[in-house]
């Protein structure tokens, strides 16, 4: 598969990965001290099974190297796996474990076919850049619960979570654009 081919089919499910990343860090960047667990539990499980929802028909994909069929279909499993944690968790120390579960093991899956792949083109290199966001994120979570302690709270792990997603929500539009240029480009000199 070239580099122009997987730029085509990826520019959907890029652009809505994105966009539901960010519509997440938005809930969370004006999430409100004192609102029950609930809302990150709803918020985090929704996100993480979009995610896994719209990326699933591209690990079906044929033509696809095996390794990154492989990466992609290890990253739905993932954000599937923490989504549905996500739904029943109400405790904050368990909500950040299944955020930095989703984003590290989710950005691994991603990061490490990237590499192996890099050389195909921009769509494997943007999976090098999702992947070490979900990577870096997990970790950047991880250490903001434990340096919490006994005090971890709700506001705190969904602003966190917030400002991560933001982030890659915005890799992730950039990308899903690009993508859709570059297919429309390609169609207009075939």
């Amino acid at each position: 598969m070239s580099s122009t081919d997987l730029a085509r089919v990826l520019a959907k499910p890029t652009l809505y990965r994105g966009v539901v990343a960010i519509l997440f860090a938005l809930v969370g960047i004006f999430y409100v001290q004192g609102t029950p667990a609930v809302a990150l539990s709803l918020s985090l499980g929704l996100w993480m099974l979009l995610t896994a929802l719209f990326m699933w028909p591209v690990a079906r994909l044929a033509g696809l190297p095996s390794a990154m069929r492989t990466g992609v279909t290890g990253a739905v499993l993932a954000w599937a796996v923490a989504g549905v944690a996500a739904l029943f968790l109400r405790d904050p120390a368990g909500l950040a474990v299944m955020g930095a579960f989703g984003l590290g093991l989710g950005g691994l899956c991603e990061l490490i076919p990237g590499i192996k792949h890099r050389v195909i083109g921009r769509p494997t290199r943007d999976m090098i850049i999702s992947g070490g966001i979900g990577v870096l994120g997990a970790i950047i979570l991880v250490w903001v619960a434990l340096g919490m302690g006994n005090k971890i709270d709700v506001h705190s792990i969904f602003g966190t979570l917030a400002m991560i997603v933001a982030l890659l929500g915005a890799h992730l539009i950039i990308a899903g654009l690009g993508y859709r240029h570059d297919a429309r480009e390609a169609a207009g000199a075939a």
